[in-house]
């Protein structure tokens, strides 16, 4: 089983290299933008609109993605489901990990279930996710585990 701190950190690597490759697209493009047009006024205002079209599609995209309705309070909440327990931290009000403190799973089941299910959870912030294939009783438990901690950590 794979240790937290190496979730989180994978987690924490994921985040920063699409958001550098946001930023890195953006930066990319913008002479561009500037360049298709002769006129400096028209140019700015095509700049403009185009940032406000990004951010517009960025947000609908984070809106598809993430349940904004709910809000959490910060800290670490436990729960459990049967055999299998589980640790939740809350940080500015956002899902920032998720761990697997214990369990009695059997080997050759868990450990894909183990490794998805956390990161969905943290990139949907919502313990609304699928189960994973060919572990769907795992998956049901940890489900079943992490929604009874969000269900605490609710405001």
């Amino acid at each position: 089983m794979k240790s937290g701190k190496n979730i989180k950190f994978k987690l924490y690597l994921k985040r920063s290299l699409v958001l550098l490759g946001l930023s890195g697209m953006f930066v990319f493009f913008t002479p561009y933008l500037i360049s298709i047009s002769s006129d400096p006024v028209t140019s700015s205002q095509s700049l403009t609109k185009t940032e406000t079209e990004s951010k517009t599609t960025l947000s609908d995209e984070l809106e598809d993605k993430v349940d904004i309705d709910v809000q959490y309070k910060d800290g670490v909440y436990k729960g459990k489901a049967r055999s299998l327990e589980v640790s939740i931290g809350i940080k500015n009000g956002i899902i920032d990990s998720v761990d697997i403190l214990s369990h009695r799973e059997q080997k050759g089941f868990y450990e894909e279930a183990f490794v998805k299910i956390p990161k969905k959870v943290v990139e949907k912030q919502s313990g609304d996710v699928d189960v994973v294939a060919g572990a769907s009783n795992t998956s049901g438990r940890l489900i079943s585990a992490i929604e009874d901690v969000l269900g605490k950590a609710k405001i």
